[in-house]
């Protein structure tokens, strides 16, 4: 099931038609996946170095900040990251619902530092796609989930202005004033996942709401997965005219069409 909010046309973001494609990738089995996209939910997780005896460590990209080494998998046992064990900081990062300001002030891996201070947010006060401000951005992050990756004579810095993101975080996927608020749930009819492999297929979906000529403008998707052990990701795509109303829901061959958004 997904659900898609939007307003009537706003003119500001791009046009959705009156119906779309949704291309599934699915698996048969159960597999352990990493999600690189828990590490913007951090502060500065792209420029946590390597440390001593740290597994499949990536090569840095200095135009990003990072260092020569980086560790990717911050809530793994390795750098590399999909691993079905986790660190001590992985496993205080899922149990909060994968919430930074749960665990700031935690100190994960009994190294004598915060994860906050292990990572430039001694004073917690960054949230997620804040930008960072001077300290964070000038401070040499240490890994939260190992002890031996610690900052040798570390002091906590008093708060204050420096230790404040730089701008809050921009507000996304609300509607403006005076827009009229309507949703669609995408349900899959009657499909059966097969029992093994990875199977790419395409859904065929009509909007029911036609008014103002079947044109809207998405501006907030929610993946609502019922089967996470199989499903792998999904894409999104719009088409220009409508299906017959017997493929709503159903698989059809491959369409190319514009794209929309994806959940993976």
């Amino acid at each position: 099931k997904i659900s898609l909010l939007f307003p009537p046309i706003a003119g500001f973001c791009a046009v959705c038609h009156s119906c779309a494609v949704m291309r599934i990738g699915s698996i048969g089995v159960a597999v352990t996946t990493a999600y690189p996209s828990y590490r913007y939910k951090l502060p500065n997780a792209f420029r946590v170095p390597c440390f001593e005896g740290a597994e499949f460590c990536h090569v840095g990209e200095p135009r990003l900040g990072q260092p020569e080494s980086v560790c990717n998998g911050l809530g793994h046992v390795t750098c590399a990251g999909g691993s079905t064990t986790l660190n001590p900081f992985g496993e205080a990062l899922r149990a909060s619902g994968f919430k930074w300001s749960a665990i700031c002030e935690l100190d994960s891996d009994g190294d004598g530092l915060t994860n906050g201070e292990e990572l430039g947010d001694p004073c917690c006060l960054w949230s997620q796609d804040d930008v960072p401000g001077e300290y964070m951005k000038s401070h040499v992050p240490s890994h939260p989930g190992f002890a031996i990756s610690n900052i040798s004579g570390y002091t906590r810095p008093a708060c204050g202005d420096a230790q404040t993101p730089a701008a809050p975080a921009p507000v996304l996927g609300e509607f403006l004033p005076g827009e009229v608020q309507r949703h669609a749930d995408f349900i899959i009819n009657g499909y059966t996942i097969p029992k093994a492999g990875t199977t790419y297929v395409d859904f065929a979906f009509n909007f029911d709401d036609y008014r103002d000529g079947g044109r809207f403008h998405l501006i907030f998707g929610e993946a609502i997965v019922n089967q996470s052990k199989y499903l792998h990701h999904f894409v999104i795509r719009g088409c220009s005219t409508r299906f017959p109303d017997s493929m709503h829901g159903k698989v059809i061959g491959r369409e190319e069409q514009n794209f929309y958004g994806c959940f993976s």
